[in-house]
């Protein structure tokens, strides 16, 4: 619930803006249980776009191999008001403090989980003879995640320029650039 209300806050309101008080008024507990999990809002922040991670590494996982690589990949798009919302507490997070190790370490931990897993994706996708086999999987992969991130930078904060269609059709566009047979 902490997480869901912070994702909320730092959307409608801005990380700056968010009080322990008023987070614990939206999740109906007293502001020192708060403090008992939480010590700043960067941890709260953290744990928010941790659950986020998961979250969209469960929706990936639980779209079998027959489902296509495109489809696969939009699993990763704000194309819904919660990844919407996911997106944006990352983006909050790349602009918190790199001095924070905490901060950093997520930054780094986020970004190498993308990488395998779409890593494994493409991988998947050269065994089976979608894509060249001469494909570097993490080079590739480091590729469709520059597309992802673009793509969510523009569609996070401005949905209605960036309708699921717009995105799905960059994406797609993009990774028939890459060698894809879509």
């Amino acid at each position: 619930m902490i997480a869901q209300v912070i994702e909320e806050m730092a959307l409608t309101t801005g990380v700056e803006e968010i009080r322990m008080r008023e987070v614990a008024e939206r999740v109906g507990c007293s502001t020192n249980a708060i403090y008992h999990y939480f010590r700043s809002k960067a941890e709260m922040l953290i744990h928010a776009q941790k659950l986020g991670r998961r979250r969209a590494g469960e929706r990936l996982a639980a779209l079998a191999e027959t489902v296509p690589f495109a489809e696969r990949i939009d699993v990763l798009l704000p194309l819904s008001e919660d990844r919407r919302r996911e997106w944006h507490t990352w983006f909050l997070l790349w602009g918190m403090p790199q001095t924070d190790p905490a901060v950093a370490a997520e930054r780094r931990e986020g970004a190498d989980d993308a990488n395998r897993l779409v890593s494994e994706l493409v991988r998947g996708e050269i065994e089976a003879g979608r894509l060249d086999k001469s494909s570097n999987a993490e080079d590739v992969a480091y590729d469709i995640m520059l597309i992802v991130n673009g793509i969510a930078s523009l569609a996070a904060p401005d949905p209605v320029s960036w309708p699921t269609e717009r995105q799905q059709a960059t994406l797609r566009r993009h990774l028939k650039g890459l060698g894809f047979h879509l």
